[in-house]
């Protein structure tokens, strides 16, 4: 009315403008932005349209992520059926080569006559065995017959890698007449070869160390230094520990002259970060339990005696780790490599892939033992190359356990040792993480030092990626007697592990 009545007038139209104005707001809600309305409802729908674009970006991101660990996971179970079929595949060729063993004709010596014979002074000639040839061969590690193409040796296990070249090349070896068994009884009655020459001067493959032969010593009484050494490794630095270690000597007086015995053990447990700590600590355990009292008590031991008393010893830890497996439904398990020194000779044992090493200043540094691992069968089978068990997928799969059956089969091995030796046992976080050569040559630069050699070969495995647990036990034989003490000295025992009663 008043804006009608009077156009000038333009307080009314104001009022209008900004009723309407409160209308809108009212009813919708909102806010201005530099002059533009913004309705909470168009508000609401950018803010939904973000939530889906986030949304929509992170399920693509965990689609990915499941569809990569899907993948991760197809290709570890693909990796662990083949070893498993691997695994299978060598046992059935063990098994093929025992029995192909067995039906070769058996090596029969001619009984001499209970009569007495007529000397014949007209042949000065002693008499010697009959030989009775046969298709057979030479262990080039025991000295055993073993069948022609056969790629393990019946009694040893070493492989025969020149026969299997051989087979390869489609020649057959010359038949090898065996003029009398092999005797049983003092390692200085047993068959020996000489050492095969060092491969330096960038002959020879620099990877592959070649097993150590044994050469005939006379015994004598030597004196031993031992440095043990055991690191986490920096992957696993903040889980448990499943290498296990125990070093121990025993002087004594053999008549005027002192004598002394070391005892070494290294395991490596396996079946989770606990469990395999528990089954190399029991296997340590067991072992002390069997081998220490004995030779406390019995001072006759002879050759023979050690060496069957370190094989019932990881026998007997082999039957615990199982019967533990048994009560509790477990799968654990340890390698274990373990030598017992008697004056100038190492009685060796060895169960899966923890090494033990001979190093002597002439030859360099020789491996003892073989590994009961898949890399190690195929490159025994010529397959692969030595080098390739450095990173070959199924470089940790390893078929031989203690642990994993009632009755495991152990390598035994008999070493002659000389003054400056140096036994290296260990477990396989240091020779995968460092090379044979590179091994050596820390050895050799460490010279006597033994703690700086045990430290350096330590740093050695974590420069090289310190993957796995690290063990050693390094023991050197000098000739200084007088150090010699009487009576049993720990030199290291892992904890939770006790010593038997020392009676």
């Amino acid at each position: 009315m008043a804006a009608s009545a009077n156009p000038q007038f333009q307080g009314a139209k104001d009022f209008m403008r900004l009723a309407e104005e409160a209308a809108v707001g009212s009813g919708t809600g909102g806010f201005t932005v530099q002059g533009i309305f913004l309705p909470y409802w168009v508000l609401s729908i950018i803010g939904l349209l973000i939530l889906i674009a986030i949304f929509i970006v992170a399920s693509l991101v965990f689609g990915h992520g499941r569809k990569r660990r899907r993948t991760f996971d197809e290709e570890v179970d693909e990796a662990e059926q083949q070893a498993t079929q691997d695994a299978q595949r060598i046992r059935e060729m063990e098994a093929s080569e025992r029995e192909r063993w067995a039906q070769q004709p058996t090596l029969v010596p001619l009984e001499p006559s209970n009569a007495p014979a007529a000397k014949d002074t007209s042949n000065p000639t002693p008499a010697v065995t009959k030989p009775i040839a046969t298709s057979a061969q030479l262990c080039p590690n025991c000295r055993g017959p073993v069948a022609l193409g056969a790629a393990f040796c019946p009694r040893c296990r070493a492989p025969m890698v020149a026969s299997a070249a051989q087979s390869q090349s489609g020649q057959q070896p010359a038949p090898q007449p065996i003029s009398q068994p092999v005797p049983i009884g003092s390692i200085m009655d047993q068959p020996t070869v000489g050492l095969p020459p060092s491969k330096r001067n960038g002959q020879g493959d620099a990877e592959k160390t070649e097993p150590y032969s044994r050469r005939q010593l006379r015994a004598r009484p030597l004196a031993l230094s031992v440095v043990t050494r055991t690191n986490r490794g920096i992957k696993r630095q903040h889980k448990p520990n499943e290498d296990s270690l125990f070093a121990a000597l025993l002087g004594r007086m053999a008549g005027a002259i002192p004598s002394q015995i070391g005892l070494f053990v290294v395991a490596d447990g396996m079946g989770g970060h606990a469990n395999g700590q528990d089954a190399s600590r029991l296997a340590i355990q067991t072992i002390i339990n069997t081998i220490v009292p004995r030779l406390m008590v019995e001072m006759g031991l002879q050759g023979t005696d050690f060496k069957q008393l370190l094989l019932d010893g990881v026998q007997n830890a082999n039957k615990a780790v199982h019967q533990q497996n048994m009560e509790q439904r477990g799968d654990s398990g340890t390698t274990m490599t373990a030598s017992l020194v008697v004056d100038t000779t190492a009685y060796i044992a060895n169960v899966g892939d923890s090494r033990t090493y001979v190093y002597r200043e002439a030859e360099g540094l020789q491996k003892v033992t073989q590994d009961h691992s898949v890399v190690a069968s195929l490159v025994a089978a010529g397959i692969i190359k030595p080098d390739d068990i450095y990173t070959h997928p199924k470089r940790n799969q390893i078929y031989r356990s203690l642990g994993d059956r009632p009755v495991v089969e152990v390598d035994p091995f008999v070493v002659p040792l000389q003054v400056g030796d140096k036994l290296l046992l260990c477990t396989d976080g240091l020779w995968d993480m460092v090379r044979d050569p590179q091994i050596e040559e820390v050895i050799r630069s460490a010279a006597d030092d033994l703690e700086q050699m045990g430290d350096a070969l330590i740093q050695a495995a974590l420069d090289g990626g310190g993957e796995d647990n690290v063990s050693i036990i390094v023991t050197h034989l000098t000739d200084n007697v007088q150090a010699v003490q009487h009576g049993f000295h720990l030199i290291y025992m892992p904890d939770g592990v006790q010593l038997p009663p020392l009676g």
